[in-house]
C-alpha cells in the first residue's frame, strides 16, 4: 500500500475510491467466502490466514463492489486506510 494505491496480490487500486472497511472474523469469515460472496467482488484468499478484511469499493466505471482478501493484521490495515 502506499499514500494513492491499495495493492492486493497483483490488483491496485487508488485509495481515493476505498470507501469503508470491515474486519470480518470466524464463522462469519466462513460465510463471506461463501455463500455471502458477492460474484462480482475481487477476492484474493490464502488458505492458511483465516481473517478479512473487506474493502468497499465506489467507482462509478469499476463494478466491483467490494474487495475481500485475507490478511494477518486486518484491523491495522483497517485503521491504515481510515476506517
Amino acid at each position: 500500500m502506499t499514500r494513492s494505491y491499495l495493492r492486493v496480490g497483483n490488483a491496485s487500486i487508488e485509495r481515493k475510491f476505498v470507501t469503508g472497511a470491515q474486519v470480518i472474523e470466524g464463522e462469519d469469515a466462513f460465510f463471506a467466502r461463501g455463500r455471502e460472496l458477492d460474484s462480482r467482488a475481487f477476492i484474493h484468499f490464502q488458505g492458511s490466514v483465516k481473517t478479512l478484511l473487506r474493502v468497499d469499493i465506489q467507482d462509478a466505471h469499476d463494478p466491483t463492489p467490494y474487495w475481500l482478501f485475507s490478511t494477518r493484521n486486518p484491523k491495522a490495515l483497517a485503521q491504515v486506510l481510515g476506517f
